[in-house]
């Protein structure tokens, strides 16, 4: 009696429909872990203000010659919650300067979003 080397149809269709349920498990996985991520992006943006201004900030055409800047006066109630809200101010370069040089004892914290002499915002 010779021995067949070839597996059967049905062999063969059942490797198949192993190999389509391995996958379909690891998308399963991939789904969940894209949903946990995006729950955890969300979550950051909630917890930083700034970065909901940052999230998709667009500087007009007319203004790639200023700076553009978040800026906040961190102000926090004896209760622990955030009284105050970050905003974004556009400066000229000469009023830029100027408010660089004073920006600390104002008290303000800072976070650029548009800088006019960067190469990195041309690209945007």
């Amino acid at each position: 009696m010779a021995t067949s080397q070839s597996k059967s149809p049905k062999d063969e269709n059942a490797k198949l429909l192993e190999e389509i349920a391995k996958l379909k498990a690891k998308e399963a996985k991939l789904e969940a872990l894209e949903k946990e991520l995006k729950a955890k992006e969300v979550k950051e943006i909630e917890a930083n203000p700034s970065l909901k201004l940052k999230t998709g900030y667009v500087v007009n055409p007319k203004e790639k010659g200023h700076y553009h800047a978040i800026l906040e006066q961190v102000n926090i109630s004896p209760s622990g919650k955030r009284l105050s809200k970050p905003y974004v101010q556009i400066f000229s370069v000469d009023d830029w300067k100027s408010f660089v040089k004073c920006k600390g004892s104002l008290g303000y914290t800072v976070e650029v979003i548009h800088d006019p002499t960067s190469m990195d915002d041309d690209m945007q």
